[in-house]
């Protein structure tokens, strides 16, 4: 994983690679920290349910960043 999430960011030029998973998931969110991502937290304001913008804090966002 480390070398494909590398390549996409460096050789195909993409700014930002995103994973979300469930917070019962430790062996995904190991992984992912592992390669290089950082846990960034609660989406905020980020769904419509019901017509309300409500937080996302069922899964856990993880993002790497192009250098």
């Amino acid at each position: 994983m480390w070398l494909v999430t590398g390549h996409a960011l460096d050789a195909m030029a993409v700014a930002r690679l995103e994973a979300w998973v469930q917070p019962s998931d430790h062996a995904a969110a190991s992984v992912l920290r592992r390669c290089g991502f950082m846990r960034e937290g609660l989406l905020r304001s980020f769904l419509i349910v019901d017509g309300l913008r409500v937080d996302v804090a069922d899964h856990r966002v993880y993002s790497r960043l192009a250098r």
